[in-house]
């Protein structure tokens, strides 16, 4: 009842909304009275009775083509137009019985087809493909005496073959035929005539489908039976999701679903059309008997199948009926004084709707077809397809609305419960309808469902929702651990021969068990699904209050409270799961801030999980845990010292360049009896010193650590105090850094120091002597000094006379030296004397390096590297590049000079006796014009390094700079 007030209500609301189905005149008036129309592809097809064929193609601009037969027999007229998916391919049969077929792209006239001269053809199946090509696939065509016929079409019929003749012989009103999805080689065919619907599934090609029927009769499996009818017409639907279809008989409507999904062509008795059911016609009155409208009911002229409704066409209106229920649902009426309406065709491409009469075309607007589908399967109480079928959340509130109230009425709280969550009906009456039934699940149900709903648009609601549902989830979990120690104790009020045969029934302690544990899985699963929301003081209170550590402790780690876990873990002791959660987690913070505790109790565990965490970490925020660390608290059997081991992995695995980490490891060195790893970390870092030496000379003197001491001097180059210290050690250790210097008067005053040190220590001539065979820098003589007074000459005289020898040897190899000097002196200043004499040849091609012109047709330099140039141009060359204003100024001078005392030379202007000094004086001048411009190479010569900041190639000659882009 409430549904059906629902519906009402509904539907009253729709009358205002625009109409579904809308019936819109087309301006378009065709010359003659309209027979037939088909459509196709964006393409109209109208046949008029004066056998004229009118094509539109609707993706162009308005423009009719005109088609007439080029020869008309008995006076026959157009019966009926097949046109292909494709739109070019169309088959027209007259009433004569005569086919005509038209090719559009050839823009011919139709010709007849000789071939199906004898066959009337009433039904057509193109291949679905739509081919564009003149030659077509196989078409299947019926004829009015019930065969079915396989033409294929070349500009003419070029191949015919009979597949199946009817019994009956009655006309074949409709027929179909596709691939069956997904099998490529197999197909299936739809067949109607005026009372039989038949289905025919075979392959691999029609052929061979046709001819296993003819074999066997047609039987209920495959067809369909409507006694009675004596007309028909089949009408087929394809959207992605579905393929429907319509058998519409003159008695009753056969509606039902293609189904090919988990089917094998090749099963016996296979049925693909599945939810068929049979719809009888909408009343419609004939406006002619008015006076006994009871008698008689109009059929409609016309009929198509849309994705959810029936479009009947009857002289003055269309209507429209729902396929779900079949129940008519709008009605459009044409205006007065228009022709009757004789037909409707539609588009399979576009699914786009035509009606037409005689006279007039109208276009079918169809605006939003399923918007109201979702109602009738709200009425039927099919809330699932309703909800499929509903466009916005408010017709989904209203389904699940009336769905929730449904499933309360009939004791489903459950499914109630879950259903209701997703309304937006007020969250207290929902709460209050389940909180009056006893059974307490559907409220949980509900409220958590709820929660859901309302995370993103309410969190405070839900924050409220989510702690009520906490205290409701903990009251459960206690009530099951209740009920599972009751039925484990012994009922005390048992007397004693009773307590002989009680037996505890295990059974359901198991079924309680399993409760509770799905209750705590729950509600675990409870808590990490709204952390966001739940607040985490309440829900720690709430937790704490029904005393659930464990579940307390998964909440903290759900909302990364890590922090309350560690401390937990710690104060009971389990220091292993809390260093396990401080590597799980993210936040290294809290594992400097537990660190030191952590490493007091347990070290060994500590270090194992710092090195594990790598680079992640940084140790010098580790040190204050580190200098906490004793080695009595480690693990019995392990000696080695953890603060240690932690510090040299940071150094020698990771690399680490910290200056305090070095010197707490140095400190703990300088701490330990063997220096053997303190020498090691000193020498380690000769290269790149990280730790301060000042620092470690402190430690090291401040624990005695000697050796360490003098390595320490030897690095600061504080060589007196390392041999000091060293000798004290020992005397190699004192050698090895007195031969560190590299001054050779610091390296001797430190052999001597080792030179009095064991002339003191020993007092024995011998052995002092043999000690100064280890260097060269000291003698005999300088270590007398050292020796007491009263030891005795003869003791040294060997030693003495030895170097004497030695000095007689090095005087004479002075003097080799020296002779050797003053012959290459000699050898030089004879050849500079030389070197003006020098002379070089030259060959009659040779060129100048500048110009790479002839050099001997003017004058010329010739260098010792044998470069040669121009006077001209290495001047040139000089003044442009080298030589200042002021040098080439003084150049031009001398030049000048030098010209002036040729011309007088020349004309005479001096006297014998002075031509001799004019001409010791141009000599002069050119010795030095050429020391200003010919003093080096300029292409080999140093002057060519003063040049060397500027470029190869001038800024000027742009094709070469570019040239040397890259």
């Amino acid at each position: 009842m409430l549904i059906d007030e629902f519906y009402n209500s509904e539907e009253e609301n729709e009358e205002n909304e625009i109409p579904i189905f809308d019936l819109i005149p087309q301006s378009y008036k065709p010359s003659g009275n309209i027979k037939m129309i088909a459509s196709s592809n964006r393409i109209i097809v109208m046949g008029l009775e004066d056998n004229l064929i009118l094509r539109y193609d609707q993706s162009k601009e308005l423009n009719i083509e005109t088609f007439r037969f080029t020869k008309i027999e008995n006076e026959s007229i157009i019966e009926n137009l097949f046109l292909d998916p494709s739109g070019l391919h169309l088959i027209i049969s007259c009433t004569n019985g005569q086919n005509y077929y038209h090719y559009y792209s050839q823009k011919k006239q139709p010709k007849l087809m000789n071939k199906l001269k004898t066959e009337t053809i009433t039904a057509v199946a193109w291949d679905p493909v739509p081919n564009k090509s003149a030659q077509t696939d196989s078409i299947l065509v019926g004829t009015s005496l019930g065969e079915i016929i396989e033409i294929k079409i070349n500009s003419k019929v070029s191949y015919k073959e009979s597949r199946f003749q009817f019994k009956e012989k009655k006309p074949i009103t409709g027929i179909h035929y596709n691939r069956f999805p997904p099998y490529r080689d197999f197909f299936y065919v739809l067949v109607t005539t005026a009372e039989n619907m038949n289905q025919f599934i075979g392959g691999p090609d029609l052929k061979t489908l046709f001819l296993s029927y003819e074999k066997k009769k047609l039987t209920t499996s495959n067809q369909f039976v409507e006694n009675g009818s004596t007309s028909s017409k089949l009408s087929i639907f394809n959207t992605q999701k579905k393929k429907t279809f319509a058998w519409f008989t003159s008695v009753t409507i056969y509606f039902g679903e293609l189904n090919f999904t988990g089917k094998n062509p090749k099963d016996e008795d296979l049925q693909i059309v599945e939810e068929a059911k049979v719809l009888p016609y909408p009343l419609k009155l004939n406006s002619n008997s008015k006076q006994n409208s009871s008698s008689r009911s109009l059929f409609p002229q016309d009929m198509i199948l849309t994705e959810f409704h029936f479009l009947f066409i009857y002289p003055t209106d269309l209507s429209v009926v729902s396929t779900l229920d079949g129940k008519p649902w709008e009605e459009k009426k044409i205006e007065r004084g228009t022709s009757k309406m004789i037909g409707i065709t539609q588009d399979p491409e576009t699914k786009k709707i035509i009606v037409y009469s005689k006279k007039d075309l109208y276009k079918v607007d169809v605006f939003e077809e399923d918007r109201n589908i979702w109602l009738i399967y709200l009425k039927r109480g099919d809330f699932e397809q309703a909800l499929m079928s509903s466009k916005n959340k408010e017709q989904k509130d209203h389904i699940n609305q009336l769905r929730a109230l449904h499933l309360y009425k009939n004791g489903h709280y459950h499914q109630s419960a879950s259903v209701y969550a997703k309304t937006t009906l007020p969250f207290e009456e929902i709460a209050l309808k389940f909180l009056s039934i006893p059974d307490p699940d559907p409220l949980q149900i509900y409220l958590v469902n709820k929660v859901d709903t309302i995370k993103e648009t309410d969190p405070t609601q839900a924050s409220l929702i989510t702690t009520w549902l906490v205290e409701v989830y903990l009251q459960n979990i206690n009530d099951l651990e209740a009920q599972l120690k009751k039925k484990k104790q012994i009922p005390l009020e048992l007397k004693e021969e009773e307590l002989k045969n009680y037996e505890i029934d295990q059974k359901i302690i198991k079924e309680l068990e399993n409760k509770l544990k799905n209750a705590i899985e729950n509600f675990k699963n409870f808590l990490f699904d709204n952390k966001q929301v739940l607040d985490q003081e309440t829900t720690y209170s709430r937790i704490i209050s029904h005393g659930r550590i464990p579940e307390l402790l998964f909440f903290a780690e759900a909302t990364e409270d890590y922090k309350t876990v560690v401390k937990h873990h710690i104060r009971l002791g389990n220091y292993g799961a809390a260093l396990d959660l401080l590597v799980r987690q993210k936040e290294m913070e809290l594992i400097y801030i537990y660190s030191p505790l952590l490493m007091f109790n347990s070290p060994v565990e500590t270090v194992q999980t710092w090195i594990k965490l790598k680079k992640r970490l940084l140790p010098q925020r580790l040190l204050p845990a580190i200098m906490r660390y004793s080695p009595s608290r480690n693990l019995t059997g392990i000696k080695q010292n953890q603060a240690i081991r932690y510090l040299e992995y940071c150094i020698n695995i990771l690399g680490n360049q910290d200056r305090s980490i070095h010197h707490y490891l140095l400190s703990l060195y300088a701490q330990m009896e063997n220096d053997h790893d303190l020498r090691k970390l000193l020498r380690s870092e000769g290269i790149v010193r990280v730790y301060d030496q000042k620092y470690a000379l402190r430690l090291c003197k401040k624990f005695k650590q000697d050796r360490a001491c003098v390595y320490l001097y030897g690095e600061m180059e504080l060589y007196e105090q390392a041999v000091e210290l060293a000798l004290k050690i020992d005397l190699n250790l004192a050698q090895e850094k007195a031969d560190m210097p590299d001054d050779e008067t610091l390296r001797k005053q430190l052999w001597l120091r080792i030179a009095k040190h064991v002339v003191e220590q020993v007092e024995d001539v011998p052995r002092a002597i043999e000690f100064l065979k280890q260097t060269d820098l000291i003698t005999v003589d300088d270590i007398l000094p050292f020796f007491p007074e009263n030891i005795k000459i003869n003791d040294f005289s060997t030693h003495i006379k030895s170097s004497l020898d030695t000095y007689t040897k090095e005087i004479n190899d002075l003097k080799e030296e020296m002779k050797k000097a003053t012959d290459r002196a000699f050898k030089i200043r004879q050849d500079v004397q030389e070197l003006p004499q020098r002379s070089y040849t030259l060959y009659s091609n040779q060129t100048c390096n500048l110009c790479r012109k002839p050099l001997q047709f003017t004058e010329f330099y010739v260098f010792h590297c044998e470069h040669s140039f121009h006077k001209d141009c290495l001047k040139e060359h000089m003044i442009q590049n080298y030589l200042s204003n002021f040098q080439i100024k003084s150049i031009n001078k001398i030049e000048e000079k030098i010209l002036l005392l040729q011309e007088n030379i020349k004309l005479g202007l001096t006297e014998n006796k002075h031509n001799t000094k004019a001409e010791e004086e141009i000599l002069s001048l050119k010795k030095k014009l050429r020391k200003k411009i010919a003093f080096d190479c300029v292409i080999c010569g140093e002057i060519v390094l003063k040049l060397i900041h500027r470029p190869f190639v001038h800024k000027v000659n742009e094709k070469v700079l570019d040239s040397w882009k890259i």
